[in-house]
This record gives structure tokens, sequence and C-alpha cells, in this order.
């Protein structure tokens, strides 16, 4: 398997499209910290969160946004979000 099939088996980000709250699911070595961060369609970095199971995007504006999830031990999985609520 290609590094993004097995980072993409380790982290699973959904549902997509969403209403507003996403789920961070992680099959990742139990405490390993990760950081999970949003960006529009621009680049520009919205929100940064720590160790979190779910991103509330609700106040964001409709559109995509990125979601990028990156691991201590270096792993990382970035993701095309469509917001529709």
């Amino acid at each position: 398997p290609t590094i993004d099939e097995v980072s993409n088996s380790l982290i699973s980000i959904y549902p997509n499209p969403t209403n507003g709250l996403v789920s961070i699911a992680t099959n990742l070595i139990k405490h390993e910290d990760y950081n999970v961060s949003v960006y529009d369609g621009y680049g520009k970095l919205l929100i940064s969160v720590q160790n979190t199971n779910t991103l509330d995007l609700s106040e964001l504006s409709n559109g995509v946004y990125f979601v990028s999830v990156l691991t201590k031990s270096g792993i990382s999985v970035n993701k095309k979000i469509a917001l529709n609520k």
C-alpha cells in the first residue's frame, strides 16, 4: 500500500458533505497526539485544535474546506469537505 492508503486507513473524516458537524475517527497508537486544522479555499487557517473527535463547522459559510490531520509521528491526512447547511 502507498503512504496515502496507510494514512487514510488510520484517520477517517466524515460525513462528506456535512451540515456542520464532522467526525474524526483515528486508529492511531493510543495516546498519540494529533493536530486538526481547517483551511478555506485560499489556504487561510480557520480552525486549529488538538486531539478532537468532532469538529463543528456550523459557524462557517457554506462551501468547500480542507481538513488536515497531522500526528506527532508525521502521519498526515488531508480531506476536502463540503459544508452545506
